[in-house]
């Protein structure tokens, strides 16, 4: 029997305006502990099944890529936790070096870019199964 590969899809809010906030009002390890809990999570979606997908954006303002990981341009040398945390921290320091100060998050860009690799990608699976977590 043929297992389901799944595609799960993360929209990250990197804006360095809230994480400011977050990282000014709770314990001084918190930002580091939620960046390596998205990282163990995507962990977890990728061990429940080989052939499942991940596809990791950031959404923030000044950013020249909301791309932060995807297993379709990943080698295989490469290990997805310690790129999923690299990718947040340059999202971070891109939003915080972009002269927009604003605390709310552009959502439209990385939406459809994952709609898009969504739609790319949907005649190499079978039996797709698609979710989206913003």
């Amino acid at each position: 029997m043929a297992r389901s590969s799944h595609l799960l899809r993360l929209i990250v809010d990197c804006n360095a305006c809230w994480w400011g906030e977050l990282a000014e009002s709770s314990e001084d390890n918190a930002v580091a502990s939620m960046i390596c809990s998205l990282a163990a999570f995507c962990n977890a979606h990728s061990a429940q099944n080989a052939a499942n997908r991940l596809l990791v954006l950031g959404a923030a303002h000044g950013l020249s890529s909301s791309l932060i990981y995807s297993t379709y341009s990943a080698k295989p040398s490469d290990d997805p936790c310690a790129t999923i945390i690299a990718g947040v921290q340059r999202c971070l320091q891109e939003s915080a070096s972009s002269s927009t100060s604003s605390k709310e998050c552009p959502l439209a860009g990385p939406l459809a870019t994952a709609l898009c690799r969504m739609f790319e990608r949907t005649s190499t699976i079978t039996t797709p199964y698609y979710q989206t977590i913003v």
